[in-house]
């Protein structure tokens, strides 16, 4: 599809103010041309890019996987503390508040319109594209199918703040093609593992070796999230390896996605890698 084609429907969408039509436009125009500026820019200026109904079906599936993955670190690794970063509607805050964690829950402002999704949850409203402060550092933080709605050159202070605020990281992020709304900033996992390297934390392949086929888990999950640990705690998960295959898609994505299904076959991983971000 060719992008002028893309950027002419957004425009025209835009000005007659036909906003969820110029967010379908974008998310097309994103799996064609992942990270590209002027998607992004288009992105930027459109209200309303969040709300109750971004979410549609997905909280069951968030839950239920968010219960066996923090279950299967507790068993290796028992923590008592969370920071969830990016928490949406709670999914996965539920999740560790009801294995009795303390958990702080850190999101945009815009999720306080979102009603009745989070009861019990300890809630900070920070935007996510600066800056995160928190005033005291966790056992955990997890962050999971979050960082591909950032602007993509937050990237790497974002990845900085998550080693901030805990020695392990659940982290995750969508893969170039693997659709969704909002998806301005995906990146293969080796973006991210170098990046977290940097900060000296190396990425351990704690679940996906048992729920890459887990039908309970949402496949973006068990496609995309490792446990990122720092170089003081490795020797607690030597039991583990490092990953050895990354920026592989689950069968279910390339199933759903004939670009998905190229690129995995051509081994074009990530096709916005022409942009400077």
């Amino acid at each position: 599809m060719d992008l002028s084609v893309i950027l002419n429907l957004i425009a025209q969408f835009c000005e007659a103010k036909r906003f969820k039509e110029a967010h379908g436009a974008i998310n097309v125009g994103l799996m064609h041309y992942p990270r590209h500026p002027e998607l992004i820019a288009y992105f930027s200026k459109i209200p309303g890019q969040y709300d109750e109904s971004f979410f549609g079906d997905a909280f069951a599936t968030s839950y239920l996987s968010a219960q066996l993955m923090f279950k299967h670190l507790n068993q290796h690794h028992p923590f008592e503390s969370v920071v969830d970063v990016g928490a949406g509607v709670g999914a996965w805050s539920r999740a560790a508040l009801e294995m009795n964690k303390v958990v702080t829950s850190i999101d945009g402002e815009w999720v306080s319109g979102i009603p009745g999704k989070f009861p019990g949850l300890n809630y900070l409203f920070q935007d996510l594209n600066k800056k995160i402060s928190v005033s005291s550092r966790h056992d955990v933080a997890v962050c999971v199918e979050v960082a591909e709605h950032l602007l993509p050159e937050r990237s790497q202070g974002f990845v900085a703040d998550l080693c901030a605020l805990a020695p392990l990281v659940i982290f995750g992020a969508a893969l170039p093609r693997q659709g969704g709304a909002g998806h301005i900033n995906c990146r293969p996992h080796s973006f991210w593992i170098q990046v977290f390297s940097e900060h000296g934390y190396a990425a351990i392949d704690l679940f996906r070796p048992t729920f890459l086929y887990d039908g309970r888990v949402g496949p973006w999950y068990s496609q995309n999230t490792y446990l990122f640990v720092a170089e003081e705690k490795l020797g607690q998960f030597s039991a583990f390896a490092q990953p050895s295959l990354v920026d592989v898609y689950h069968p279910k994505i390339v199933l759903d996605s004939p670009m998905c299904l190229q690129d995995h076959l051509t081994g074009n991983v990530d096709p916005g890698d022409k942009h400077p971000n």
